[in-house]
């Protein structure tokens, strides 16, 4: 398994990514792993809410991924993409949480309040 196919190019993979891009509102197509750590390093700079989010957004899917990848490899279990969308939207709540207020905006509201 190649760090590009852990990492977006197998459909589960872009499956969720793809799911939490449309949460995010941000209709782009789906690169390599290169292609997307770019993208995220380069779009995600300012300090804004927003923005805040989609890095808290960025980091727990790639971690999740990572997760997923080892259970499948070591634990011979798995889960679905919707099960890892809310593990990922329970993440970014609980960091969230006490922090500063989600704002009622479409978005925020997707990836935290539903």
């Amino acid at each position: 398994m190649s760090q590009n196919h852990i990492f977006f190019e197998c459909a589960y993979s872009q499956g969720l990514w793809q799911l939490v891009l449309g949460l995010c509102s941000i209709k782009r197509s789906i690169g390599t792993w290169l292609q997307e750590f770019n993208w995220a390093t380069s779009c995600l700079k300012s300090k804004s809410f927003l923005l805040c989010l989609l890095k808290l957004v960025w980091n727990a899917v790639v971690y999740f991924f990572w997760c997923e990848r080892n259970s499948r490899l070591f634990g011979n279990s798995s889960n679905s993409v919707e099960v890892l969308l809310e593990k990922v939207k329970d993440v970014v709540l609980f960091r969230l949480s006490g922090r500063c207020p989600i704002d009622s905006n479409p978005i925020n509201n997707r990836l935290c309040l539903e």
